[in-house]
C-alpha cells in the first residue's frame, strides 16, 4: 500500500471509506480545516477502527511566515500562534519554543509520528534553507530531550523553483542527512496553473526525483510526499514509502494560491473527471463516454478502464458519477495503478522499469484515442507523459539507477 488521503475541508466520511475498501492506507491530517475537537475525535476513532493505519499531522507551520494567509483552524492548536515573520527563527529560543509545542502536541496524540514544523522554502541557497536545517536540528535535540517515543519526520515544504539549481539542493541536502531522523514528509509547492499531472519543467522534476532517491535509497530515510496524485508513481520509483492525494483539485497539487493565501473568490465548479490507471493520467468524464460510444473504438473500452468497481457506470447509458463516486475510483485507480508497477519491486532500476514499461503502455493508448479522433482537453493529453520520459532519463542518467 502506497496511497494516504490528504485531509482537508469536508471530510465527512470519506477516510473511513477509503480505509474500508483498501484504496488507502492512513491520512494527512490538515488542521486548519478542522475543528480540534474534530479532529482528535477522528484520530482516536481512526486508530481504534484501524489500529494498523498511518496516521500524520502536517503541522502547516509555514503559516507563520508568510503574511495574510488563511489560517482556518489552526489557531485552535497550542502549537500556532499566527503569523511571525522569518526574523522570529534568528532567536535560538524562538526555534527550541516553536519545535517543542509542536512535537509535544503530538507525542501525546495518536500519530504514528512525531512531524517537525517546517517554513516555506523559495530556494536551496535562502534563509529559509538554514532555518530549517535548525529547525529540523533541533527537532531532534527536543526528541532526545524530552524523551519522545515516536519516530520523528522533518517536514519539508518547498517551491518547485528551488528545484531548478541541482547543486544547491545537493549541498542542502548533505547538511539535512547529518541528522539523524526518521523520515521526511515532503511537500513540493507548484505553480499555480490547474489540476494536471505534468511538471513545468522536466529538470525540476529530475532533481526531485534525486532528492527523493538521495533521502530513501542511499540514507535509508521513509520519505512520503503530499499533494501527489498519479505524479507520485514517479515518487514511488523513486523510493517513496508513501504518496498522498485528496478529495478535491486542491488537495491533490499544491499551490499557495489555494492553500495557503486569501482566495479571490469565485471560480466554476470542476468538470466531473475519469481516472484512467492505463493512461495514468485523470481525464474528463465525457472523454471516456467518448471513447465508450466510439465506432472505431469499439471493444476497447476496458483497455482505457481502471478496473475499479465503479466502472459498471461507465458502460451505462445514464451513469451516476457524483462527486463520491469519483474520489473513490481516483483513488483506487491510483492504489491498483501502484500496486500493478510496483508490487514486490524493492529496487530502484526495477522500479523504474516497470514504470516505463506502463507509460509506454499509455502512449500506445494515446495513439489509438488520437486515430480514433478522439479530442481530449488539453490536461487530458499524453503531454505529462513526455515530461516524465525527460526527467526519468535525466534521472536515471546522473544516478546509474
Amino acid at each position: 500500500m502506497y496511497l494516504l488521503a490528504q485531509h482537508g475541508w469536508g471530510k465527512s466520511n470519506k477516510i473511513q471509506t477509503g480505509l474500508d475498501n483498501g484504496s488507502i492506507e492512513g491520512v494527512i491530517f490538515s488542521p486548519k480545516d478542522e475543528k480540534i475537537e474534530s479532529l482528535e475525535a477522528c484520530l482516536s476513532s481512526l486508530r481504534t477502527e484501524y489500529p494498523n493505519s498511518e496516521i500524520i499531522l502536517d503541522p502547516q507551520f509555514y503559516h507563520t511566515t508568510i503574511q495574510n494567509t488563511k489560517d482556518g483552524r489552526l489557531s485552535e492548536y497550542p502549537y500556532f500562534n499566527g503569523y511571525h515573520g522569518i526574523s522570529a527563527f534568528s532567536n535560538y529560543r524562538n526555534i527550541r519554543k516553536f519545535t517543542s509545542e509542536t512535537l509535544s502536541y503530538q507525542e501525546n496524540k495518536a500519530f504514528n509520528y512525531i512531524t517537525a514544523p517546517s517554513i516555506y522554502m523559495s530556494s536551496f541557497s535562502s534563509r529559509e534553507a538554514q532555518i530549517m536545517l535548525s529547525i529540523a536540528l533541533e527537532s531532534l535535540q527536543v526528541k532526545i530531550d524530552e524523551n519522545f517515543q515516536k519516530p520523528l519526520l522533518i517536514s519539508l515544504t518547498i517551491h518547485e523553483q528551488a528545484f531548478t539549481d541541482k547543486k544547491q539542493m545537493e549541498d542542502f541536502l548533505d547538511e539535512l542527512s547529518r541528522i539523524e531522523f526518521h523520515g521526511v514528509y515532503l511537500t513540493v509547492v507548484r505553480n499555480p496553473s490547474g489540476y494536471h499531472q505534468s511538471f513545468d519543467d522536466s529538470k525540476k522534476l529530475a532533481n526531485i526525483l534525486s532528492l527523493i532517491y538521495s533521502l530513501s535509497e542511499i540514507n535509508g530515510f521513509n520519505v512520503k510526499l503530499g499533494f501527489s496524485d498519479f505524479l507520485g508513481l514517479l515518487y514511488i520509483a523513486a523510493g517513496a514509502s508513501h504518496i498522498a492525494t485528496g478529495w478535491s483539485q486542491g488537495l491533490r497539487r499544491f499551490t499557495l494560491d489555494q492553500r495557503v493565501l486569501p482566495s479571490s473568490g469565485g471560480g466554476r465548479r470542476p468538470r466531473p473527471r475519469y481516472s484512467s490507471s492505463p493512461l495514468l493520467n485523470s481525464i474528463l468524464l465525457s472523454e471516456i463516454f467518448s471513447v465508450r460510444d466510439s465506432a472505431i473504438l469499439k471493444g476497447n473500452l476496458n483497455n482505457y478502464l481502471s478496473g475499479t468497481i465503479y466502472d459498471a457506470e461507465i458502460n451505462k447509458s445514464n451513469p451516476s458519477w457524483d462527486d463520491n463516486t469519483s474520489l473513490y475510483h481516483h483513488w483506487a485507480s491510483i492504489n491498483e495503478s501502484a500496486n500493478t508497477i510496483f508490487n514486490g519491486l524493492t529496487d530502484a532500476t526495477e522500479r523504474f522499469d516497470s514504470l516505463e514499461r506502463a507509460i509506454a503502455n499509455a502512449e500506445g493508448l494515446y495513439t489509438m484515442l488520437e486515430a480514433a479522433h478522439i479530442q481530449l482537453d488539453s490536461k487530458s493529453n499524453s503531454a505529462h507523459l513526455n515530461i516524465w520520459k525527460e526527467a526519468i532519463t535525466e534521472f536515471r542518467s546522473d544516478s546509474s539507477v
